[in-house]
């Protein structure tokens, strides 16, 4: 079943205007509250994870999938509206494995979780800072699976820490952070220089086009007025990557 964008854009005047027929049999750990919502915390396969529960799940469970820093800034993103219109919202902690193959498949085995659960097939990504080279990562691998990206100040670069000039960082601790950064990318990706980080073929720079060639549509009229102001369209590969890709690499 897709998403029922109408009945989510006439939501506004009715805080909780869903009801799911079936119940949810969430995955067994912790229940604490978030933001005024119920968030059920558990592992899977070794990580950290989370689903955040809607007082009254939409028809066909839509969902929202915060990469990383699932805890920062949270008010500004789209989770919380999206909570209130029936979307669940989720997050698994792969961050060590910098979403290499390895953490493509942790997070492989998250989504099938979710699928079985009867989850929407296609989620909406929000990708903040790492979280949206966490998002291009899985888009680029798994593209039937997004609906839309969510990015915020993202990092479009395997590269973005191990390239990084120390000069232009105000204290040595902070220049020790982004060695120590970079070192732990390029050995997620199996490679011994920045410039064979930045070169890599999944570095999202030099792997847009499985995102730009699949059929992830752009974002909804109805919900970029007051839900998702800053999802972007997915264009052509040459476009995609001269008004998306290196503009944001660039900010």
């Amino acid at each position: 079943m897709g998403l029922d964008y109408k009945a989510l854009a006439s939501a506004g005047l009715e805080k909780y205007g869903f009801a799911h027929e079936s119940k949810i049999e969430y995955p067994e750990g912790e229940t604490v509250e978030w933001y005024g919502f119920v968030r059920h915390n558990f592992e899977i396969d070794g990580c950290k994870a989370f689903i955040v529960e809607p007082p009254n799940p939409a028809p066909g469970l839509p969902w929202s999938w915060c990469l990383q820093w699932a805890e920062s800034f949270v008010p500004r993103t789209p989770a919380l509206k999206l909570l209130e219109r029936g979307f669940h919202h989720v997050h698994i902690d792969v961050f060590s494995t910098y979403m290499n193959p390895e953490g493509i498949k942790k997070v492989e085995k998250f989504y099938a979780l979710l699928q079985k659960m009867g989850f929407n097939k296609k989620a909406a990504l929000i990708g903040m800072s790492y979280g949206g080279l966490f998002s291009w990562r899985w888009a680029a691998e798994h593209p039937e699976t997004v609906g839309v990206i969510y990015a915020d100040c993202p990092v479009c670069d395997l590269a973005f820490m191990a390239m990084r000039d120390p000069k232009t960082v105000k204290t040595a601790e902070m220049a020790a952070v982004i060695a120590d950064e970079g070192r732990k990318n390029m050995n997620a990706y199996g490679v011994d220089t920045p410039e064979a980080l930045q070169n890599h073929p999944l570095s999202p720079l030099n792997n847009f086009k499985p995102i730009a060639i699949k059929t992830i549509p752009p974002q909804s009229p109805a919900l970029s007025a007051s839900l998702l102001p800053s999802f972007f369209p997915i264009y052509t590969a040459p476009t995609l990557k001269r008004k998306v890709m290196i503009p944001i690499q660039r900010m």
